[in-house]
This record gives C-alpha cells, sequence and structure tokens, in this order.
C-alpha cells in the first residue's frame, strides 16, 4: 500500500474502521488504561480509552462520547495528535459491521479528575470487552507482564517525558497474527 502499511494476508483492500483513542493522563502524573478482552488473545490488553468513529462524527465529537462512556470524564483538555495506530485484526462492532482492521488517532487528553463513572453500565462495558479501567505509572507498564497496545507504550511515554509531544503524529502498525498468542507491534516513526 502507499502508505507504508502491511495488509492482512489475502486481503487486498483491506476495510479499516476510523477509530480515536485518549492517552489521559491526570494530576498525579498517572495514565488511565482500559483492559479490553481481545478474542483469541490470552489475557487481553491495555489500551487507552476510545473506539469508532461514528458516520457524520468529527475526530472530537467521537472523543468526548468515547470518553463519556467507558470512563464518565467530561471535564479535559484535548491535547495534540500524538500518533496514529493502524491495527490489522478481523473484528466486528456492536452493530455486527465486520472489519479488518482500525486505523486510530491517539491524543493527549489531560484531566484534572481521578474519579471514574463511566456513561455505560457494566454489563454494557463488558459486552464491548472493556473489563476494568485503571490508572497506571509510567514505570509500572515498563515493569508489568501484562500487554500493552501498542507493544512500545512504555517507550512512547518515555519520548513524551523527555521531547514532548512529537512535532508530526508518530505513524504505528499493528499486526495481530491468529497463529501467535500475542500480536506483533512495528512502529514507524515519520
Amino acid at each position: 500500500m502507499s502508505d507504508g502499511t502491511i495488509p492482512p494476508v489475502g486481503v487486498a483492500t483491506p476495510r479499516l474502521r476510523a477509530g480515536v483513542r485518549a492517552l489521559i493522563s491526570g494530576p498525579d502524573g498517572r495514565f488511565l488504561l482500559a483492559h479490553l478482552r481481545i478474542a483469541g488473545l490470552l489475557g487481553g490488553a491495555w489500551i487507552c480509552p476510545g473506539g469508532g468513529v461514528h458516520p457524520g462524527e468529527t475526530d472530537e465529537v467521537a472523543l468526548r462520547r468515547e470518553l463519556a462512556e467507558e470512563t464518565g470524564l467530561t471535564s479535559y483538555t484535548i491535547g495534540p495528535h500524538l500518533w496514529t495506530k493502524t491495527a490489522y485484526a478481523s473484528f466486528e462492532d456492536s452493530e455486527g459491521e465486520g472489519y479488518d482492521g482500525q486505523i486510530e488517532k491517539v491524543f493527549a487528553v489531560r484531566s484534572e479528575h481521578l474519579t471514574l463513572n463511566p456513561a455505560m453500565t457494566p454489563s454494557e462495558l463488558n459486552a464491548e470487552g472493556l473489563e476494568e479501567l485503571r490508572w497506571w505509572r509510567r514505570a509500572d507498564i515498563a515493569a508489568s507482564s501484562d500487554l500493552f497496545v501498542p507493544r512500545i507504550l512504555a517507550d512512547l511515554l518515555d519520548q513524551l517525558a523527555t521531547a514532548g509531544p512529537p512535532a508530526e503524529p508518530l505513524s504505528l502498525i499493528h499486526i495481530s497474527e491468529p497463529t501467535r498468542r500475542t500480536p506483533i507491534s512495528y512502529a514507524v516513526f515519520c
């Protein structure tokens, strides 16, 4: 493909859903991550909260909707677009639409509030695969044996701490192979 991404084997033109995610930092320097149950992936993964962009939504509207639904956070500052992650893994959204992956824009978000009160009920969140929300310290992410997506999240947090946000969003490619127990992440720094 011309943008340097690698489509899954056997998929000539992958059907990719647009998504948005938030790298949420709190006043104490911790980051809010969601534990997502992922079909075929033992133990799931910790990801930045967010989800799909509905037709007609802007990235900001979608991000605010997703954060209200999943976290209950409504008072925060949306900062720069940090990276775009192209994730190749077949899935169906909550409406039953099938996709070959998702192109997610990840934005820096700063919240002064640590209390979470999702608009969605626990059963609604569980139906979407979201099992837990947790505030993490960067050092705990680096030391954990849990899976984080992107796999290089601790390194990206280090880069943000030392150099600040990138001048241009980074481009990350994430490929899930059905024969592997864990996905492989590739980072392409553009």
